[in-house]
């Protein structure tokens, strides 16, 4: 059984030590999701419906009923949720004849590390973690067709599984002429040219929600490959934002959001998606935030950790259980490059 506490000290226990931890785990973009559509209290699965809407219901007048030459669409879409669990056991021998067994507690409770700061810190570290792979597995994650993958990624069908394989969503190659040279490097300005396409290729649909309700989410790469082209052009503004920078970017009024952990997570041979970015190992995708879809039982904010200490066992047990699925509402709402 794999205690979650793996220790690795380079010293030995020779006077007053500290107990404070720093942590430098990954710091999870989970806020994004907020941005997104969450529909909580989903148990199995759920309809969402859509309509594309029509025109051309206006006519000239008619001294008979004048019919229109078609009815306004409405579709649905499904979004079905899976169950999903952390199961972790914690155990003393980690911490045994260091520094770090003097924390714990004494006589007949020595074993049971609940309430003291080794628990504290596990379970931060442990949220953190769920975070992280909540945001990796709603978007990578691929459950169709993938029997043999690791069970890291095949929870369920995520929402690039749902881009990816539906005919009607617009997909730009990046392996387009200025966009990424011979070696798989980003071009000059190859972030600029990125979006300016997409923004100008996209539907209709996209092109007329208001600006706020849209976004591109782009891994580093492509963020900072725009930074520099908007950093050494020969205008006054370029020295300005070389010097000073902003709080966020935007591209025509759309704002710019790198999500970091993408390029971990496309990096990952693991990811049943890692060879769809062999071009530049560098993804975006331009979409109305809210035609992102996140569907769960209990809300992505809501997940909480049942800890016990088994007493003969002498372990302490993790645990925490989620349903979790993903899905887009309209495929014109959102487009992808890679």
């Amino acid at each position: 059984m794999t205690n979650v506490l793996q220790t690795s000290f380079t010293h030995s226990y020779n006077g007053q030590e500290t107990y404070e931890i720093l942590n430098n785990a990954f710091q999870s973009q989970y806020s994004i999701l907020g941005d997104w559509k969450v529909l909580t209290d989903i148990v199995s699965k759920r309809n969402l419906y859509y309509s594309e809407g029509n025109n051309k219901i206006l006519k000239p007048y008619s001294n008979t009923w004048n019919n229109p030459n078609a009815g306004i669409p409405l579709s649905d879409r499904i979004i079905s949720v899976e169950d999903m669990e952390i199961n972790l056991n914690l155990s003393r021998d980690q911490i045994k004849s260091t520094a770090w067994e003097e924390i714990t507690k004494s006589g007949a409770l020595r074993d049971n590390l609940s309430q003291t700061p080794i628990l504290d810190f596990l379970t931060q570290q442990i949220q953190t973690g769920l975070h992280n792979d909540v945001l990796r597995q709603v978007m990578f994650n691929k459950k169709t067709g993938n029997s043999s993958g690791s069970s890291d990624y095949k929870g369920f069908n995520g929402l690039l599984y749902a881009l990816v394989n539906n005919s009607s969503v617009s997909k730009f190659d990046l392996s387009s002429g200025g966009i990424i040279n011979t070696s798989g490097e980003l071009e000059n300005d190859a972030a600029l040219k990125t979006f300016r396409y997409m923004i100008e290729n996209a539907s209709n649909k996209l092109k007329v929600k208001p600006l706020q309700e849209k976004a591109i989410y782009c891994t580093p790469g492509l963020y900072f490959n725009f930074l520099n082209t908007l950093e050494t052009g020969a205008h006054d503004y370029a020295k300005i934002l070389l010097q000073n920078g902003q709080v966020a970017y935007k591209f025509r009024g759309v704002e710019i959001t790198p999500v970091w952990s993408w390029a971990n997570d496309i990096d990952d041979t693991d990811n049943p998606f890692h060879s769809l970015f062999t071009n530049a190992a560098q993804f975006c995708m331009y979409t109305e935030k809210k035609n992102l879809v996140v569907g769960t039982d209990i809300g992505v904010n809501e997940s909480s950790l049942q800890m016990e200490y088994i007493m003969y066992l002498k372990q302490m047990y993790i645990q925490t259980q989620m349903k979790l699925g993903a899905n887009i509402i309209s495929p014109y709402n959102t487009f992808i490059a890679y």
